[in-house]
């Protein structure tokens, strides 16, 4: 009676571990049929975004040398010169491009100037210029009214690169120029600048 109990508790005790470990088979293909499931998949990209400034670059043809240096100078004397400057940047909406003047000495108010702008001509030879005046006074009102970017006087709005003007400045020293200026100096810096 007692080896009997034994076999049916043995029995049992197997019964119960071959239960348990089924269950635990079975918990265990569940988790793997979900880890592995298929699924619906759609994926897009927009790849290789990049960004550049441009540049709103300008250069003239002066090749470093002053457009002016002149003297001695006697009342009435004149004289002229161009300058040829380029747009180089690859900007070519909203950009323009001025003119501005600094001057000093006690001269720069007795030096009348025109300052025109066109096409045709280049450093050193105005031969062929054609163009429209931009300014009128001297070299002092020059420098006055236009001395920095927002006072500057507008020469263009290029639309491409490449594109260029010329600027032909003519200076003549006043008859009315006084005695008391004589040795009197004047010197100027003309600025072209361009903005995006």
């Amino acid at each position: 009676m007692r080896a009997q109990a034994r076999t049916s508790t043995s029995l049992r005790s197997l019964l119960l571990r071959t239960l348990l470990v089924a269950a635990v088979m079975a918990s265990a293909s569940l988790l793997v049929a979900n880890g592995t499931r298929a699924a619906f998949v759609s994926t897009t990209v927009n790849d290789a975004n990049a960004w550049e400034a441009g540049s709103v670059t300008i250069s003239d043809d002066d090749g470093g040398f002053a457009m002016f240096d002149v003297g001695p100078l006697l009342p009435g004397d004149t004289g002229e010169n161009c300058i040829e400057v380029t747009y180089n940047g690859n900007v070519t909406a909203g950009v323009d491009i001025v003119m501005y003047a600094a001057t000093s000495g006690n001269l720069a108010g007795d030096v009348d100037v025109a300052v025109e702008i066109g096409t045709g001509g280049g450093f050193g030879d105005c031969t062929g210029f054609a163009g429209a005046s931009a300014f009128t006074g001297t070299l002092t009102g020059l420098s006055t009214a236009h001395f920095d970017y927002g006072s500057g006087i507008t020469m263009w709005s290029p639309g491409a690169t490449g594109q260029s003007r010329v600027v032909r400045i003519t200076w003549t020293l006043g008859t009315d120029t006084l005695s008391s200026q004589q040795g009197e100096t004047a010197a100027a810096t003309f600025t072209w600048q361009s903005q995006g």
